[in-house]
């Protein structure tokens, strides 16, 4: 029994963590919080664990072929790295804070969207599932370990998201935060979190 709550913590934890970093996941969660309220923000949160939930059970699939894979992963990272620096200057050059009424009236279907391009996470859940399981931590030979081990990833995304859903409205009340800032505060996130990844790809 303890091994099944092992993997569902490590899953819950792992997933929690990798969701905390600026992303263009975390900064539309905020601002469906800010103008449509949290039912869309949770409506957007469960399609964003949808995908992540299949990503992780493919990862699990590719887990096996991890040396196979990784001459790619430099490649996945350029790309995803491109797509955060592109989003962090379209925020920064955003002069509104919103999205437009037709996409905010489809949360759940831009969290699918959005998670879709998100492909890093298959690379980064390759790679955990494979730690996780040579250390012992989780079981995903048999149909339970990997039901348990998925479920954590879905609940530690969840909270990752409606946790920057929560603070996002508590800041913007708080401290009365104009759009426009919101918008410049998000892209400069984006942008740093950027930087430093082509920093690490090339140093």
């Amino acid at each position: 029994m303890e091994w099944m709550l092992t993997g569902f913590l490590a899953g819950v934890l792992v997933s929690f963590l990798g969701s905390l970093p600026p992303g263009i996941l975390n900064a539309t969660i905020v601002q469906l919080s800010l103008q449509r309220g949290m039912g869309a923000a949770f409506g957007f949160a469960a399609a964003c664990v949808v995908v992540e939930v299949g990503y992780s059970y493919l990862a699990i699939l590719l887990a096996s072929s991890l040396m196979k894979l990784g001459r790619y992963h430099v490649a996945v990272e350029i790309f995803s790295t491109g797509l955060l620096l592109a989003a962090g200057v379209y925020y920064l050059r955003k002069k509104e804070a919103g999205l437009s009424n037709k996409t905010l009236s489809r949360p759940f279907y831009l969290g699918i969207g959005l998670s879709l391009v998100n492909v890093v996470a298959i690379p980064f859940w390759v790679v955990y599932t494979a730690l996780l399981t040579g250390q012992g931590w989780i079981m995903v030979m048999d149909a339970t370990g990997i039901a348990l081990y998925l479920g954590g990833i879905a609940l530690g995304t969840l909270l990752a998201l409606e946790l920057f859903a929560f603070s996002g409205r508590y800041l913007s009340r708080r401290f009365s935060l104009p759009g426009g800032l919101v918008n410049r505060a998000v892209g400069l996130m984006m942008v740093a979190t950027a930087l430093l990844q082509i920093v690490h790809l090339f140093l």
